[in-house]
């Protein structure tokens, strides 16, 4: 009887169906990279047959986020995905001797060590920058003179662009130490063995197909060690009394990645989007206050501190115009064009914005930059002057424009050319669609500013009229050399006060602001005129203060928050 049921069994074509290991090639076809995180598209294309098998996709990097492994596909015939298992394996599938597992731990630990000591350096660096932007004018300025007032505003800007500095650093350091401690994890979980060169991860995909299946599957998944950050150029052209100026604001990508895979002929996108990070805001505790007693209860309870801040159709041409175009294509031939650049398409949906490059690329897994550029976008800005001549003498011009971009720009570096020269490295802080950008294109050699101080008078105190006082008189003259209109805006401050002992009162002759506490900022104060070609303006502005006479002031810059 079981003779016969075999027999009849080969008959119809039916054999016993078991369960095997298929290993798949693959490939990485697409890569999305968002701030700190990349999203990767690996292609399977295999021949299943019928029966239940595991496809063992290797050579995926130790960076790979395992919640974030995703599997799905097409196929020719009936096929069903089951389980998906994430393993480490080495590389090649072989393991080494001993000998070699041990030389390959000592390099990775000493590769750590380095990484470590160099995290501990720009830690150590933030915290020095930190405690530098916080330390009191007089400890700033040094010993026997305290930093005046007046560079102010360049210390914070020193410090905010080294603060920035470091946290970059110190993400891509921390970034490159987690792949580090993720391949030694994975060697030390072997037991010993392990690769000759480091170790990989590999998908083992359950899949069941009654007849068997021609099948094409795709791997999604996020790899930690990438990077992207917006770089600018912007290039002014001023124009004259008799033609308009020009903006051209090309947007850039720079790229480094080292997730452990190199990608090869891949389709590359940079993204706003936030894909790591808190998904949720933070929920806000009761604080109670209470005086501050010492007792056996409370006596570690910390006293009440102000709170500080935690330090992305084309139109048809008509048959004339193509006419024209080709009337003029052989002399047009021979005069030199620009070279073409390729950027990137923008894609917009939802909440964020994506720029596609067309094509394909390639971009190593060395951690070495690659610059890409994404857009150009040319308008008509507003010029502008400003000057800040208790601080620097010199004027400035500034254009003003809108960003007009369905995407965000966001903060980054900015390098500038005025009418083909270049002026210097700036930044570009964060815009959204629709809203208005300033930047400053270097020193307007044609404003013209002096401040000069009329008048100081210091009353002190005596047993009869116990306050004293302190007026300060100044005189700012402003001079347009352009040959066209130009506004220019001249900034000085007004000291505030935020005890009732202490008052600040304007003198009686100052020339009236056109804008008092500039951007919520309190106390700076802008003059905003309209200068005809050759205009001179005169500014007076000055204050007194008076406070009781027992006490010593202190002026006190404020932080600008940008």
């Amino acid at each position: 009887m079981l003779l016969r049921a075999m027999a009849a069994a080969l008959l119809l074509g039916v054999s016993p169906l078991c369960a095997a290991e298929i290993t798949a090639p693959s490939r990485i076809d697409g890569v999305i990279i968002y701030p700190g995180v990349a999203a990767i598209t690996r292609i399977v294309e295999i021949d299943v047959p019928a029966g239940q098998h595991t496809i063992v996709v290797s050579g995926l990097p130790q960076a790979l986020d395992p919640n974030s492994l995703r599997v799905e596909g097409v196929s020719t015939g009936q096929l069903q995905i089951g389980s998906i298992e994430l393993r480490t394996q080495p590389i090649g599938g072989v393991t080494g001797p001993a000998g070699e597992v041990a030389q390959r731990l000592k390099a990775l630990q000493e590769d750590r060590l380095r990484k470590q000591a160099e995290v501990q350096a720009i830690s150590a660096k933030q915290a020095m920058i930190q405690s530098i932007g916080q330390q009191a004018p007089a400890i700033l300025g040094g010993k026997d003179k305290p930093l005046d007032p007046v560079e102010w505003a360049k210390a914070w800007d020193a410090v905010g662009a080294g603060l920035r500095n470091a946290a970059e650093e110190l993400a891509a350091a921390n970034a490159a130490l987690r792949v580090i401690d993720e391949e030694i994890g994975a060697i030390s979980r072997q037991g010993g063995s392990g690769p000759r060169a480091g170790v990989t991860r590999a998908a083992n995909i359950s899949v069941d197909s009654p007849a068997g299946a021609k099948a094409a599957l795709r791997l999604t998944y996020q790899v930690s060690g990438v990077t992207w950050r917006p770089s600018y150029d912007a290039a002014l052209s001023t124009g004259s009394a008799q033609t308009k100026p020009k903006l051209v604001l090309v947007r850039r990508a720079v790229i480094s990645q080292r997730t452990g895979e190199d990608w090869s002929d891949v389709t590359l996108a940079v993204s706003t989007a936030q894909a790591r990070g808190g998904t949720a805001a933070p929920d806000v505790p009761p604080v109670r206050v209470a005086f501050n007693e010492p007792s056996a209860i409370t006596q570690n309870a910390a006293p009440f501190r102000k709170a500080t801040s935690p330090s992305l159709s084309a139109a048809t041409e008509d048959a004339q115009l193509r006419r024209q175009e080709a009337s003029d294509a052989a002399r047009a031939a021979a005069i030199p064009a620009p070279v073409a650049q390729q950027q990137a398409q923008l894609e917009v949906a939802g909440f964020s914005a994506q720029f596609v490059m067309p094509g394909r690329v390639s971009i190593s897994s060395d951690g070495s930059t690659r610059s890409v550029r994404l857009s150009s976008r040319e308008s008509e800005p507003a010029l502008g002057v400003k000057a800040a001549p208790g601080i620097d003498p010199r004027a400035y011009l500034e254009v003003r424009f809108t960003n007009e971009e369905e995407a965000p720009l966001l903060p980054g570096d900015v390098a500038l050319t005025r009418d083909g020269v270049f002026v210097g490295q700036g930044r570009i802080g964060q815009a959204a669609t629709g809203e208005t950008v300033e930047m400053g294109f270097g020193v307007d050699d044609k404003v013209k500013v002096t401040r000069v101080p009329i008048r100081r008078r210091e009353v002190e105190g005596n047993w009869i009229q116990g306050n004293r006082s302190d007026l300060r008189e100044f005189k700012t003259v402003v001079k347009s050399l352009h040959d066209r209109p130009m506004r220019i805006t001249v900034l000085d401050q007004m000291p505030f006060s935020e005890n009732a002992a202490i008052t600040v009162e304007t003198i009686p002759n100052m020339t009236a602001p056109t804008e008092k506490n500039l951007q919520d900022r309190r106390g700076v104060l802008a003059w905003t005129y309209e200068y005809k070609p050759g205009e001179e303006k005169e500014i007076r502005h000055g204050f007194r203060i008076r406070w009781p006479g027992e006490r010593e002031l202190v002026l006190e810059p404020q932080p600008v928050l940008r």
